[in-house]
């Protein structure tokens, strides 16, 4: 919200050191900070992508973050895969194009996705948007649908714009490399719930592999929620052998089971205590 306040007073008085007054809010953001991308909510994602969006003037300033923020936005984008969210994940695709990172082959798998999705309707439906209510209409129906469509798919379809206009403008078209992009993790999206891990999973076996690293954020996310601990324990492995040990996701599932194990392991009398409270 800082940062948001910053960006509008800096619009609206045209100061010619915007830029440097944003930055230095935005480093102590969500962009900069270490997000809970293991158990923190879809608030957590848009506070990101509006971070983002502000702290970049739409893409207008240049931030000096580095190429982690990459992977924090991956793995949120993951999360909203997961929760079948295409407002927020239309919002977390701007992220490369507005703070100028490489475009990322496991992300654009993504926009196809959305792309496709907008194509088939003339909008992007929003989380809330019925297919059966969209038809089942009254009298006036086209109206009425046009009226029940901007109700619920209004910001979703705006949020694509705005991540098709960042990407348009982009001034590079390199691809970044992203370590692991050989490995299949056919066995990671079978059982996630979600629109992309069914699409992914029944595709081609290069499009599930450039998918990987989103496949992994997925499936831990989805082990944590569940309480599946030896799960999240196998997945650590596969991104061991993947080489996708140093994805945002994997550090923080790895910090989690780590402390749990050091729980386990604690004097009785310590684990009595944190079991009483």
């Amino acid at each position: 919200e800082r940062l948001e306040r910053a960006w509008l007073r800096a619009v609206a008085e045209d100061r010619a050191d915007a830029p440097d007054l944003v930055v230095g809010l935005a480093s102590a953001s969500h962009l900069d900070g270490d997000l809970d991308l293991l158990h923190g909510d879809l608030a957590e994602a848009y506070a990101f992508t509006h971070a983002v969006l502000h702290a970049t003037d739409q893409g207008r300033w240049r931030l000096p973050l580095g190429r982690a923020v990459a992977g924090r936005a991956r793995a949120l984008l993951a999360t909203a895969l997961l929760a079948d969210n295409d407002d927020v994940a239309a919002e977390l695709l701007w992220t490369w194009p507005l703070l100028g990172l490489p475009a990322d082959p496991a992300t654009e798998g993504v926009r196809d996705l959305l792309a496709a999705r907008f194509d088939a309707r003339g909008f992007l439906p929003g989380p809330t948007w019925d297919p059966a209510t969209d038809l089942a209409q009254g009298s006036d129906p086209a109206a009425d649908r046009e009226l029940y469509r901007l109700q619920t798919s209004y910001h979703t379809t705006l949020a694509w714009g705005l991540a098709c206009a960042a990407e348009l403008s982009r001034a590079t078209t390199d691809r970044e490399r992203i370590a692991g992009g050989a490995a299949d993790p056919r066995a990671l999206l079978d059982g996630l719930p979600g629109r992309w891990a069914a699409t992914v999973s029944g595709g081609p076996g290069a499009q599930r592999r450039t998918a990987a690293p989103l496949a992994l954020a997925a499936a831990l996310r989805h082990a944590a929620a569940t309480g599946d601990l030896p799960r999240v324990r196998e997945l650590l492995g596969w991104a061991v052998e993947a080489g996708l040990e140093a994805e945002p996701m994997v550090v923080q599932a790895a910090r989690w089971l780590r402390s749990i194990a050091d729980l386990a392991h604690r004097p009785a009398s310590a684990g009595a205590l944190v079991n009483s409270s």
